[in-house]
């Protein structure tokens, strides 16, 4: 069955976080948008709590997270090694706020809505329209109980793949998926997180006393799975449930987001009935180089523009999306290849030398990945660092903090040794981040595979 065609000037396909806040952010500049997602609207999105810095809100245009979108804006985050007798680092407050995502992207489809976008549910795509390469609109298919299934051709000027993992346009558009490959295992993070009930206050509070913490800290102790793991517990103030994230690479040997999970539960019997939440893969490395093609524009974790140090991707894809926008704006035509050069431009030049930054340290950490502790515990990995990371910011790289690197070092020289390269890692990567040419497709492919060289990673197909 088939209801004929529409217009539009853009169609954004999925509807989580990024895609709705790019829907937003171009119906507000006049746009007429499409907004589809495969789920139920009610359903778009991840379901869980994620970290994010409130300053990338107010860069990308959206309001900040308040009422029950914001779970914490004032709480300690503190940071072990895989066993606590290596100490800890404390960051407090933390820069990072903790976001419910389901009632954030509620709002986001509303102002979306309000602005003139066109929402549409349950619309799973199934066809690209081409005209040669450039895709001139889609074709999605609306399950209904009344229609049954239902054919919908959209028609439209920029095509954005806001899908996530998904890559519902980027697997379908040669023009893409050639320079985009798949991230690989060692690029790819999978991670759960769940929201449980206290069974037993008491129990918690003596956990909360043994582990020398406050209720409402977040506890993430690292490196237990390999260099890039993570098992972290947030006890809310009333003692009346934890939210617990569980995180690793997945390339590493034998594990997986969803056995910490249950590990950590046997660990803390107190915890009871599982809430809201859920496991994905995310991706952890830099954004890809080709961003955007005539036609067509990548968003969000389809983008691989996630903060590869932890992997929260929120507060980036709100940005990109607002930096599409505006090169949407600037251009005047949706589908220009001046959308996709300034698009990519603003891309790379803006958050983009940071995460290669943040990749090339992530990458570094899994060569040292079983000494994380004693890193910790020389301070080589420094509080100041931490808490760039958390703010998706570069660490200060000064005089005091490279000679207490250096004191570090020298209370276990191989080992300092081995952890040197990763500041000048992390600055190298972001030198060459910063020296993007857009406009050049030899001197683009010389740069990513440069970067890629920066960050310690094979380069991408060019």
């Amino acid at each position: 069955m088939s209801r004929g065609s529409l217009r539009y000037d853009v169609v954004v396909v999925g509807a989580g976080t990024t895609g709705a806040g790019a829907a937003l952010q171009l119906a507000q500049r006049g746009m007429k948008v499409a907004l589809v997602d495969a789920m139920p609207l009610e359903r778009a999105g991840p379901s869980w709590t994620v970290l994010s810095p409130p300053r990338l809100f107010d860069q990308a245009g959206i309001d900040r997270p308040a009422g029950d979108e914001l779970v914490s804006d004032n709480y300690r985050h503190l940071i072990e090694g895989p066993h606590p007798r290596f100490g800890r680092v404390v960051i407090d407050p933390c820069p990072a706020w903790a976001v419910d995502l389901p009632p954030l992207v509620r709002r986001l489809h509303a102002q979306a809505a309000a602005a003139g976008a066109t929402l549409y549910s349950s619309a799973r795509l199934t066809e690209l329209r081409l005209s040669g390469d450039r895709p001139t609109g889609c074709t999605v298919h609306l399950q209904s109980p009344a229609l049954n299934s239902s054919a919908l051709h959209l028609r439209c000027d920029l095509l954005v793949d806001a899908s996530g993992m998904a890559a519902a346009v980027r697997r379908r558009l040669p023009a893409l998926h050639r320079h985009c490959p798949p991230p690989r295992p060692d690029e790819l993070c999978h991670a759960a997180q769940f929201r449980f009930h206290v069974d037993d206050r008491k129990a918690a509070a003596t956990w909360l006393e043994h582990t020398q913490q406050r209720a409402g800290d977040f506890l993430a102790r690292n490196g237990t799975d390999g260099g890039f793991s993570t098992i972290s517990v947030q006890l809310d103030p009333s003692l009346e449930h934890a939210d617990v994230l569980t995180g690793t690479l997945a390339s590493h040997p034998g594990s997986d987001a969803i056995t910490m999970l249950e590990r950590t539960l046997h660990e803390l019997p107190w915890l009871g009935a599982r809430g809201p939440g859920g496991s994905a893969l995310i991706p952890v490395r830099r954004a890809y180089a080709r961003l955007a093609v005539p036609g067509a524009a990548l968003l969000g974790d389809a983008a691989c523009q996630v903060f590869p140090s932890h992997g929260s991707g929120i507060g980036a894809g709100l940005v990109a999306g607002s930096l599409l926008a505006s090169a949407v704006e600037r251009a005047g035509e949706p589908g220009s290849p001046d959308v996709a050069a300034l698009y990519q431009a603003a891309f790379h030049t803006g958050p983009g030398p940071t995460h290669a930054a943040h990749e090339a340290f992530r990458r570094s950490l899994e060569t040292v990945s079983g000494n994380l502790g004693e890193l910790m515990q020389l301070g080589l990995i420094s509080m100041e660092h931490s808490r760039a990371a958390m703010d998706q910011t570069m660490p200060t790289f000064d005089l005091p903090s490279v000679v207490s690197t250096l004191r570090g070092a020298a209370h276990a020289p191989i080992l300092g040794l081995r952890a040197a390269p990763l500041p000048l890692r992390m600055l190298l990567a972001h030198r060459m981040g910063r020296r993007r040419s857009c406009t050049n497709l030899r001197r683009q492919r010389r740069w990513a595979r440069g970067l890629a060289w920066a960050v310690g990673a094979p380069a991408d197909p060019s």
